[in-house]
């Protein structure tokens, strides 16, 4: 990819690799895929995750690697909506990102989420199933044994 994404990826690379800090060092402390990490170095802003998820990454990365978190988080934000720009796109305010990340949280929690009945009815026939052995208990082995 050439642009501003390409260059933003490229200085962070070379900072990177003039600390010394490690792909792999970056993507254990941050738990952030390789991949991801490496779609940023390239520049490749369209394939990281969108929105908030991917300041985020920005973010995670150049404190990890050590850098000054507000002269690159500027650099970076520059460079995607100079990347925006070139691609005839427009930038989506903060508010809306953070509403869409919210719903696609929401959306992906209702799709989550199984129907309780069924681990209701369990827990009934447990206390069913404890209820009926005790009964037995009482009324075949105490029972004769009071009676005797």
């Amino acid at each position: 990819m050439t642009g501003a994404g390409a260059a933003f990826g490229a200085e962070l690379q070379a900072e990177r690799m003039r600390l010394g800090v490690s792909l792999d060092h970056l993507s254990d402390v941050t738990k952030i895929h390789p991949r991801h990490l490496e779609e940023l170095e390239r520049g490749e802003f369209k394939a990281l995750p969108g929105g908030v998820l991917r300041k985020g990454i920005v973010r995670a990365y150049v404190q990890t690697a050590g850098l000054e978190e507000p002269l690159w988080m500027a650099k970076f934000e520059a460079s995607f909506a100079a990347e925006q720009q070139a691609e005839g796109e427009t930038a989506i305010p903060v508010e809306e990102a953070w509403i869409a990340f919210a719903e696609n949280v929401r959306q992906g929690r209702e799709t989550r989420r199984k129907p309780s009945d069924g681990r209701w009815l369990g827990v009934a026939a447990l206390f069913g199933a404890v209820f009926a052995a005790a009964w037995a208990v009482w009324h075949f082995v105490l029972r004769t044994r009071i009676s005797t």
